[in-house]
């Protein structure tokens, strides 16, 4: 990285974690950009359409990569295949605030569906104890670490294969810091950018650099398939920076945040991103 692309570090040090808490605190002082890459841009657009004062600058995936998994003695091959299971859901979680929708775009039938409310961090050791049938993942992050820790490849569906395309991770930042730090918020994303290309250029080594760096370490084999599916869901359209926005990828995705009753009226586009600092 070359000072230019280093100088955020310093310029822009007090970073969110997110999604939502990491969003006001973006708002409030205590942070001013989110770290790479960020939350997914859907609560990011809830808050920003209720005023909060921050808009997206980078999307990196245009679909969301979320998958429904269960074990391989459990039937699960198509979104009806749902019906009869316990699945859980978690408050704030992308598929669980969809569930309705998916359901009802794949003629699925909701009542037939045990839903159980559960802390976003009890999911994983209840799937895995077989506390309950079905769990919604990250294909990019949570499928292969759960799948390690099983030690089985589980049987997998992708809600982007059964209509229901989100955006997904992006990168924040607070409209006061990006009117008084244009160049920093630059800056961040080339080297955001930078990174993202090295990883699609070859994704074996991006995985080792990164495990050199990581202050929790990730085995080996886990830690390159999350890079291999990151890659593959990178948003790098033709022409146009890594990370650019294009209008109808929101508005779909706004449709779908007010069809669900995320958002109660659709605003203005630039109120929720913005493409000028790509660069």
């Amino acid at each position: 990285m070359n000072p230019d692309e280093a100088h955020f570090h310093g310029a822009a040090s007090r970073i969110a974690i997110g999604p939502a808490a990491g969003i006001v605190r973006a708002t409030s002082g205590q942070a001013t950009i989110s770290r790479p890459p960020g939350a997914a841009a859907s609560p990011v657009a809830v808050l920003a359409g209720q005023g909060l004062p921050v808009k997206v600058i980078a999307l990196y995936q245009t679909s969301a990569p979320m998958a429904v998994i269960a074990f391989p003695d459990t039937p699960l091959k198509r979104p009806k295949d749902l019906e009869g299971k316990r699945l859980a859901i978690s408050v704030g979680e992308t598929f669980g605030d969809m569930i309705r929708l998916f359901a009802r775009i794949n003629n699925v039938d909701l009542a037939k569906i045990q839903l159980i409310q559960m802390d976003a961090s009890a999911r994983t050791t209840q799937f895995l104890t077989r506390k309950v049938d079905v769990m919604s993942v990250y294909l990019s992050n949570e499928l292969p670490q759960i799948e390690k820790r099983a030690g089985v490849k589980f049987n997998v569906i992708k809600v982007t294969d059964f209509g229901l395309n989100v955006l997904g991770s992006s990168m924040y930042v607070s409209n006061a810091f990006a009117e008084q730090k244009p160049d920093t918020v630059k800056k961040l994303l080339l080297a955001t950018a930078k990174g993202y290309r090295d990883a699609m250029a070859d994704p074996k080594e991006a995985a080792k650099i990164m495990a050199r760096h990581m202050a929790v370490p990730e085995q080996p084999d886990v830690l390159e398939r999350q890079v291999e599916a990151t890659v593959v869901t990178t948003n790098a359209p033709a022409g146009k920076p890594i990370g650019w926005q294009a209008e109808a990828d929101w508005r779909a995705t706004l449709d779908l945040l007010k069809e669900t009753g995320g958002i109660i009226d659709v605003k203005a586009l630039n109120s929720y991103f913005t493409n000028e600092y790509l660069q």
